[in-house]
């Protein structure tokens, strides 16, 4: 029977004839099967046949057990984990180099793995935003570290039993417990036929099932197993082919394996037909020394009825090096769900992503503004049930988000968290906002504000500055950074002038009891968006420094002169004219929805200039906190080429300030490549609705995922496989599906169309504000 003796740093001592086990665990970053490559399984076969040693031994065990404690409403989420256990320590090293995603396993982390693969304890939980084990006995409660000689493999102390206890009589006991408690008994199938057919791992991801398999590898026993086949057979072909292949392995002229498969369960209602013929293999239901095999694992003991000998291209099609993404990170920006095989799958856009930038593409009626508000929901760790129905909750948000709409798709969500007590900022601006493209606080500032003054001349068909004009608004808006504090004349302007232009603000000051006549500069601490030249102030400051030129200055006197020109165009456009007429704050959630200017001639100008101003706010926010912006209907403004371009420059400096661009449109073509390369996370949903003809939006995107995109084949593929309302994440690791968990609350909390009212059970009654047609 299988008893631990003694945990080591990076291996366990167990009551077996090899004495020592060593560990890998799958840590799996994609999706999509690919199994080990031939010539590293190759290379290893013949390095342990020439090793000397008789422990030439590994076993690949694939555990899948359904998740427990999973949000109510979304079920039958499983969790898989993959192991490779091999008394060999020049197998666990090799296999260490040789297979992708897998590592060694400390024997801490062996020694609980093994207990789960022994005992089939349904031991995953969901808890917080991550899937772990609970109510398991842990191998190193009261342990200390006792030195140990060095070995070759590395340098390992060994733990020392649980204080009053040894070992094994704390595993015999911890094992029969749950064993108990578990159901027993378990049941064992094998297979007494075994193809020469690659098995299809894909059905082991895809069907809905709970056990391990145990695919056991033996190198060292091939020889005498070959002329125990030679030796049985009674037809004379049959007998010579065994001696050929026997001779020849013992020449060592081929590579070979004794492969023997078993499955353990607990479970009788499961597909294993269907799980065994997908693996090439006829399931037989194993009554026969099962409790033998139970008790000892496969791992430690073999029934050579069920052996027989494979090559290594057998061994290379059995062992995935990619099938799930099963890695795990526990960060503040981690969102959860299951993929679309039921798997659990959890992601960290910062952690996982590499550049923390996200887009989020999909044609009309896919769901975009719907996984966005989910996203958001989870990002901020607000809990929608509660939010629904009032209950108590921290009203606190961990990250900042900026949130850019137009539709106001998420209005319902927002408005009730600002009602419910969070902090919260709702902005529709009207077609007369006021925003002033001059709001600079140093030179890197400016390219920002020369964007938005070449947006505003592009929109009254204007030429955009560009060479001594870009120069000299340039030359302008440096000379205010330097004498800031020398030419600032507006704020010697009195409060009554706001009376008219910015009735909200006058109003606010009248009630703290400042008087008409109190100068702009006293209440610049109230709002910082005064301190900045207005379009008129840098018109002025330009006429000045032309005004000092001296006469044989003709170009530079002719560039401030067409530059004069083109900022009294700006300045005619009330927009533009004065400062701006609303600040971000320092709130947690500032939700911008742009609906009632996107009709406006001036709507890119106004968007990037609203966008600039709280990007820069941003920036000043603590600067080791998580910060969001979302760009909902992102296609609005990329079709803008000169937008499109200043915004891949946001994009790499947002990333200096910890700042995470989030951008929602709906084809890859609507962003361009200079974007789509800083962005760190691809996230493609299908439509809920595809004819599926050549021209359906289905097929348009299949397309631009091929030719603009250059997606492999195989992504492509896997798109085209999803279900609906069923996202695809793409990503630097790779690729997974992606189906978030559901509330019934968030079905009507996030919708953004059907419903213009709704109404929480406690009253509270929020109707949509404007309602737009993608």
């Amino acid at each position: 029977m299988l008893n631990l003796r003694g945990i080591n740093r990076d291996s366990v001592s167990i009551t077996f004839g090899f004495d020592t086990l060593y560990g890998l665990k799958y840590e799996g970053v994609s999706e999509g099967v690919h199994t080990a490559d031939l010539d590293k399984i190759r290379a290893v076969l013949k390095r342990a046949r020439t090793s000397g040693k008789r422990d030439n031994i590994f076993t690949l065990v694939v555990k899948k057990s359904p998740v427990k404690c999973y949000p109510s409403d979304f079920h039958s989420a499983y969790r898989t984990e993959i192991f490779i256990f091999t008394f060999s320590e020049l197998l666990a090293r090799e296999f260490s180099g040789a297979l992708p995603n897998y590592r060694l396993m400390s024997g801490v982390e062996l020694a609980n793995s093994l207990f789960r693969v022994h005992t089939l304890t349904d031991e995953y939980y969901f808890t917080g935003k991550i899937v772990e084990n609970r109510n398991l006995p842990v191998f190193t409660e009261d342990t200390v570290f006792v030195p140990e000689l060095p070995r070759p493999f590395s340098s390992i102390p060994v733990l020392s039993p649980p204080v009053g206890k040894s070992y094994p009589s704390y595993w015999k006991n911890e094992v029969e417990k749950a064993r108990r408690e578990g159901k027993f008994p378990f049941l064992v199938y094998k297979s007494p036929v075994i193809s020469g057919m690659a098995p299809d791992l894909t059905v082991l991801a895809s069907l809905e099932w709970s056990g391990a398999f145990f695919f056991r590898f033996n190198f060292n026993n091939v020889y005498g197993l070959l002329k125990s086949r030679a030796s049985i057979f009674s037809s004379e072909r049959e007998r010579n082919f065994w001696k050929r292949i026997s001779e020849e392995y013992k020449e060592g002229t081929v590579d070979l394996a004794v492969e023997e498969v078993t499955f353990i369960t607990r479970e009788e209602s499961l597909p294993v037909i269907e799980l065994f013929s997908a693996l090439g293999m006829s399931p037989l239901e194993w009554d026969f020394r099962s409790k033998k095999v139970i008790e000892d694992t496969p791992l430690l003991w073999a029934e050579d009825t069920f052996e027989v000998v494979v090559g290594p291209e057998k061994v290379a099609s059995t062992v995935p090096v990619r099938i799930l993404k099963t890695k795990q990170v526990d960060s503040v920006d981690t969102v959860y769900g299951r993929s679309a095989c039921g798997e659990f799958v959890s992601y960290s856009f910062f952690e996982e992503g590499q550049s923390p930038h996200v887009l989020i593409i999909a044609p009309t009626r896919s769901g975009k503004s719907f996984l966005l508000q989910k996203l958001a929901v989870e990002l901020m760790q607000v809990d929608p049930e509660k939010l629904w129905n009032g209950e108590e909750a921290d009203r606190d948000i961990p990250v900042f988000i900026r949130w850019f709409d137009v539709g106001f798709s998420a209005e319902f969500l927002v408005r009730l968290m600002k009602e419910r007590g969070y902090p919260v900022e709702v902005i529709s601006p009207y077609p007369d906002v006021k925003v002033n493209p001059f709001e600079i606080e140093k030179e890197e500032d400016i390219d920002s504000s020369i964007t938005v003054v070449n947006l505003i001349l592009e929109s009254r068909k204007e030429e955009p500055l560009k060479g001594a004009e870009d120069t000299a608004l340039r030359q302008v808006l440096l000379f205010w950074l330097l004498h800031r504090e020398e030419i600032n004349p507006w704020l010697l302007e009195e409060v009554s002038f706001l009376k008219e232009e910015y009735p909200e603000i006058y109003r606010g000051l009248k009630k703290k009891g400042y008087s008409d006549y109190t100068k702009i500069e006293e209440v610049v601490s109230l709002y910082p968006m005064f301190k900045y030249p207005r379009t008129v102030d840098v018109i002025r400051i330009a006429r000045e420094l032309k005004k000092n030129l001296p006469e044989s200055a003709v170009d530079e006197r002719k560039a401030l002169e067409g530059l004069i020109r083109k900022l009294n165009v700006v300045a005619g456009i009330k927009n533009f004219r004065y400062w701006s007429s609303f600040t971000t704050g320092k709130q947690k959630l500032i939700y911008f929805d742009l609906s009632f200017i996107k009709e406006t001639t001036y709507f890119v100008p106004l968007y990037y200039a609203i966008f600039t101003k709280v990007l820069r706010d941003m920036k000043r926010l603590p600067v080791n906190s998580r910060k969001f912006l979302f760009s909902d209907e992102f296609h609005n403004i990329t079709k803008y080429r000169l937008f499109a371009d200043s915004y891949d420059v946001l994009i790499r400096e947002a990333a200096k300030f910890n700042i995470h661009l989030f951008m929602v449109t709906q084809f890859p073509k609507d962003v361009t490549p200079e974007i789509a390369t800083s962005v760190g996370t691809k996230i493609f949903l299908k439509p809920a609705v595809d004819t599926g003809s050549s021209d359906s939006p289905s097929k348009q995107f299949e397309e631009e995922l091929k030719s603009y995109y250059r997606l492999t084949d195989e992504v492509v593929r896997a798109y085209t496989s999803l279900p609906k309302y069923t996202a695809l994440f793409v990503y630097p690791g790779g690729y997974f599906t992606f189906q978030a968990p559901l509330k019934k609350v968030e079905l009507t909390l996030y919708e953004s169309r059907k419903i213009t009212e709704i109404e929480t059970p406690d009253g509270i009654r929020i109707r949509k504000s404007y309602v737009l047609e993608e």
